[in-house]
């Protein structure tokens, strides 16, 4: 077992003695200080253990003040951790086993190094059947505080996905109507950004949830000036992840932190979720796991990839840290990029199909095509469920618009001397739709309308 240990300064030899033996049976032991007997502050203790445990450094923590309670206190103010004060084995046991917890704190001027000796072996869970447990309540504990500005399609799902969760939403949108409409889903309502930044208690997160490019901009830069040191500022959007970058250095200059998430979804995510890649600092994406895990799908029925270690990864659960800032948008303009791509071999196939030698009926191909094909997608999904209702999709003249991840695709391409052969036609396909229109183009208007409520341009 990985255990991160840490201790004031009266904490700090029994955490030697402790360590020393914890090495001899065989665990790894990650020595987070104080290194001597030299005055500390124990809240600067307790916090590098639970930096080390919510990134998944490491599987369990100890930490050792005078009295075990100070630090207990401390840790329980981070997000995922759950501390206890146990000084008998029994309690230790039953922490463990009933409450989940993940750290132990232990006070050296309450017990000897025997006794935590004896304590420390309750950390490794037993071999009694989890199924023979009731579960863990975690949703009661992990929740969070956040704001959330911009309110428009996605926005206000994301608000009450999270206030369903059991989080403690504070939203605002320039749009009063938005707002009052979010207030009787029991979710706060602000009344300016500053009304906004005053409901929250430091250390603050918000979440920006407006249109990519000057919107985005403005609001980043209005939330600088108001936040205060150790908050955070996360992009949800559609963000030029170069943009992440500059945005992140400015920010750490004010002692502010942050953090771009690629959000996909679309007007579907309060039901099904949202697939979130993050970018950001480790610490600090870890300090918002809970929002992250209420906001993504779950493991649900998809059984994580053969091979895929679970406990050194979110991924299987719909989220998941991709690196420093502008990783997370990076990684969703692919991603974006990739969808052109696959929409445009739909489109072009139905195309084909409709102008066949043969009165096919394409939403029964498409709805054979979802069960048990080698080509079925959500996509096709959205696909079959518009040909349901217009096989020959009437309403959509097939102007097809570009919400500008496909064309930073082909740039990050053309950067990296990386051939993008159908990623950049499929782009190229979307211009001259503007000009010539076919029926692929009029499935592909379909497909955005049906995935992201997107309304097709006028002609």
């Amino acid at each position: 077992m990985r255990i991160a240990m840490s201790a004031d300064h009266a904490g700090y030899q029994l955490k030697q003695d402790l360590a020393a033996t914890l090495v001899k049976q065989g665990h790894e032991v990650l020595d987070l200080g104080t290194h001597s007997t030299a005055p500390v502050d124990y809240p600067d203790c307790a916090e590098e253990v639970a930096k080390a445990l919510t990134a998944g450094d490491v599987d369990r923590g100890i930490v050792v003040c005078g009295s075990g309670a100070g630090v207990s206190i401390a840790l329980n103010k981070f997000p995922g951790i759950r501390a206890a004060v146990c000084h008998d084995c029994y309690t230790a046991h039953q922490a463990v086993e009933h409450d989940d917890m993940n750290v132990l704190c232990l006070g050296a001027r309450v017990i000897g190094a025997a006794l935590a000796e004896e304590i420390a072996e309750s950390l490794a869970p037993s071999e009694q059947d989890p199924g023979d447990r009731e579960p863990f309540p975690s949703h009661l504990i992990d929740t969070m505080q956040l704001g959330l500005v911009g309110l428009g399609r996605m926005g206000g799902n994301m608000a009450r996905r999270l206030k369903g969760g059991g989080h403690d939403v504070a939203a605002w949108d320039r749009s009063p109507e938005a707002v009052q409409k979010l207030q009787g889903d029991g979710i706060t309502g602000a009344s300016s950004l500053d009304d906004l930044v005053q409901r929250l208690t430091p250390p603050r997160a918000v979440w920006v949830m407006v249109p990519a490019g000057d919107p985005t901009e403005q609001t980043v830069a209005a939330l600088a000036e108001r936040l205060q040191r150790d908050d955070v500022i996360i992009d949800g959007g559609n963000t030029h992840f170069k943009d992440d970058i500059r945005r992140a250095r400015e920010v750490e200059a004010k002692g502010l932190h942050y953090v771009d998430v690629g959000t996909s979804g679309g007007v579907w995510g309060a039901e099904r979720g949202y697939c979130l890649t993050i970018g950001g600092e480790a610490p600090i994406t870890a300090r918002l796991t809970p929002i992250f895990r209420t906001l993504a799908p779950g493991q649900g029925a998809i059984p994580p990839s053969e091979g895929l270690d679970v406990t050194k990864t979110t991924a299987h659960e719909g989220f998941v840290h991709c690196g420093p800032a502008g990783a997370g948008h990076f990684v969703k303009m692919i991603h974006n990029g990739i969808e052109y791509g696959l929409m445009q071999s739909y489109a072009e196939g139905f195309d084909i199909l409709r102008n066949a030698p043969y009165q096919l009926k394409l939403e029964e191909v498409a709805e054979v095509w979802r069960r048990g094909s080698v080509v079925s997608s959500w996509l096709l999904d959205l696909a079959a469920r518009a040909l349901v209702k217009d096989p020959q999709l009437a309403e959509f003249v097939g102007n097809v618009a570009d919400s500008g991840e496909g064309r930073w695709t082909v740039e990050a391409a053309l950067e990296e001397n990386v051939p993008a052969d159908v990623l950049t036609t499929a782009l190229y396909v979307r211009f001259r739709s503007r000009r010539d229109h076919t029926f692929a183009e009029k499935l592909l208007s379909a497909l955005r309308a049906q995935f992201g409520g997107h309304v097709e341009p006028k002609a």
